[in-house]
């Protein structure tokens, strides 16, 4: 997804924190299509940096299939 005014861009905001949860020793997992960024080039970082600190990149549906209500609950 690119937009003209994003509210967390891959670059900075997402980068950032993927990165610094990483360093706390966290797992990390970013949602390929629920980002996103000024421009396709600037999109680039979500497949050539974010990979050297998170665990997967993975897309909504595969979220969401991960993901479902009640699994895991006492």
């Amino acid at each position: 997804m690119y937009s003209e005014s994003p509210s967390a861009v891959v670059q900075t905001c997402i980068e950032a924190t993927a990165r610094y949860a990483a360093e706390l020793g966290y797992e990390v997992t970013v949602v390929r299509d629920a980002t996103a960024d000024y421009s396709r080039d600037d999109a680039c970082c979500l497949d050539i940096n974010i990979p050297n600190y998170v665990s997967a990149i993975v897309t909504t549906s595969q979220i969401s299939a991960f993901i479902r209500p009640g699994v895991g609950r006492a």
